[in-house]
């Protein structure tokens, strides 16, 4: 039987004895024409505040195209020999070229110590609220309860 692309991609095996029934002689995934690293400030496995049912897909994707990943890492500073971490080993340089930053994001000091019932209207959602694990359905769902609260004539 014709193996389908998911299935190819990801090396899912149809033998119920291989563990997580994922063989990785069967996957076949692009792989990366650049050494790519991720790393993450906080120890443990990456990813692990994504989808709690895709996650796995991701990293997946991600280590079978050679992508490796490294938790738990300080971040010291960026020049010409490249990215300067550390980690539990020590310090440590990551040659690079190109380096992207997702840096996270801080909550709105402003907002802060408002009221959550100001008599104008304001309201805190989204990253204002709670920065912290923000994505785009907790902020979604913020604007959707306002708006349905507002449409009940709560206030």
């Amino acid at each position: 039987a014709e193996r389908g692309a998911f299935a190819s991609y990801y090396g899912i095996s149809e033998d119920l004895n291989t563990r997580g029934c994922i063989d990785p002689d069967l996957r076949k995934a692009p792989f990366a024409r650049r050494e790519i690293i991720i790393l993450q400030r906080s120890a443990g496995r990456l990813g692990k505040s994504l989808s709690i049912t895709t996650d796995w897909i991701k990293r997946e994707r991600l280590s079978g195209s050679g992508v490796r990943f490294l938790s738990g890492v300080t971040y010291k500073k960026i020049d010409d020999d490249g990215l300067h971490i550390e980690t539990e080993k020590g310090p440590d340089i990551i040659p690079a070229d190109t380096i992207v930053l997702c840096t996270g994001q801080i909550s709105n000091a402003a907002f802060r110590k408002t009221s959550p019932d100001r008599p104008d209207g304001i309201r805190k959602i989204g990253g204002a609220r709670q920065a912290a694990g923000l994505d785009a359905y907790r902020a979604m769902k913020d604007a959707i309860d306002v708006a349905v609260s507002l449409d009940k004539g709560v206030v």
